[in-house]
């Protein structure tokens, strides 16, 4: 989902992550004059679905000129606006500029297509070492995405085009699902870099290098953000059973109301006032409803003697979730 907002959201879609994931499940509701941006993710959705399931049976298509003209026919489903004289899924017929630079003529767009693929599925992007494959595919994706964008084959949506055989190209070489989409989550999140990068490479004469890098810096950075937050989801989990293993240990008084201390505090940032505490979850509330204030304030200094909660100057409490960040990799 991610990746169809990003890629949507790079050629002016405004929704929101958070409208995006309501989307899936049809509870997102538009009013009739923005429903079309609704549709425009829809379809990229749609269109990455279909790629995995094809490449799931035991014999998936070859990367083909036919192939990437069905992903533009599916992009372009529905009410999706789209530009005069563009037809979905058929190579356009007219000349286009793309900024600064005139994209292939009309009557020469298929060649270059199934050279393209032909050349991607040909040996020169084969890895000579299996140890540089994820190199290979990652250079590999990259410059679909940058030579089919240069090609500029249809009227309209071929920058969501590119970006879905970067997708594809990915998914193929066995890159996990939420992995092939953090390209275009950097396109996004660096849009007027991202088209700067293409401008240059297409009035270069052919000089990719600089995208190549910008590429890959930019995944590499997507994928530490990515490997930051399942390391954050995973001291959470961890943190909930250590912490209960060690109330018990420690005294069965209390332990219950303790442990749902650490675990509450746990997934909030930052520090927490005294006086908020027992509003954060309903199992707090529960627990200490027939409490004083000075059962909670009982509860908390234990475990700040205990060095699993600390406190600032204020009296404000946080959850020590850093004692277990020593025992997680912090890099790629």
């Amino acid at each position: 989902m991610g990746g169809a907002q990003a890629t949507t959201a790079i050629e002016g879609n405004t929704l929101t992550q958070e409208q995006v994931q309501a989307q899936v499940p049809g509870r997102l509701h538009l009013p009739p004059s923005r429903e079309y941006l609704a549709t425009e993710v829809q379809n990229v959705i749609n269109a990455c679905n279909a790629i995995a399931n094809q490449l799931r049976e035991e014999e998936p298509r070859p990367l083909s000129a036919e192939l990437i003209c069905e992903w533009n026919r599916q992009i372009l489903q529905g009410d999706v606006p789209s530009a005069e004289g563009a037809e979905r899924g058929v190579f356009r017929k007219h000349q286009v500029m793309v900024a600064n630079y005139r994209a292939v003529p009309a009557h020469l767009v298929s060649p270059p297509v199934q050279c393209l693929c032909s050349r991607l599925d040909g040996p020169d992007f084969e890895p000579p070492k299996q140890e540089f494959a994820t190199a290979f595919a990652i250079l590999k994706a990259t410059v679909a995405h940058l030579y089919l964008a240069w090609i500029h084959p249809f009227g309209d949506e071929n920058g969501r085009t590119a970006r879905l055989m970067e997708v594809f190209t990915l998914l193929r070489s066995r890159f996990p699902t939420l992995t092939a989409q953090l390209l275009s989550n950097h396109y996004n999140a660096s849009r007027a870099e991202y088209y700067r990068q293409l401008d240059r490479t297409s009035t270069s004469g052919g000089h990719i290098i600089p995208f190549l890098a910008y590429a890959t810096r930019g995944l590499a950075d997507q994928l530490q953000e990515q490997i930051a937050m399942i390391q954050e989801q995973q001291i959470r989990i961890v943190w909930e059973t250590v912490t209960l293993e060690w109330m018990i240990i420690q005294s069965k008084e209390g332990a219950e109301r303790r442990h749902a201390l650490l675990v509450a505090l746990a997934q909030r940032e930052g520090f927490t006032r005294r006086s908020e505490i027992t509003d954060l979850t309903p199992q707090l509330a529960k627990l200490y409803a027939s409490r004083t204030r000075r059962t909670l304030s009982r509860d908390l200094n234990a475990l700040i003697q205990q060095n699993l909660i600390q406190s600032n100057a204020k009296g404000d409490v946080q959850a020590n979730v850093g004692l277990l960040r020593p025992f997680i990799p912090g890099h790629l």
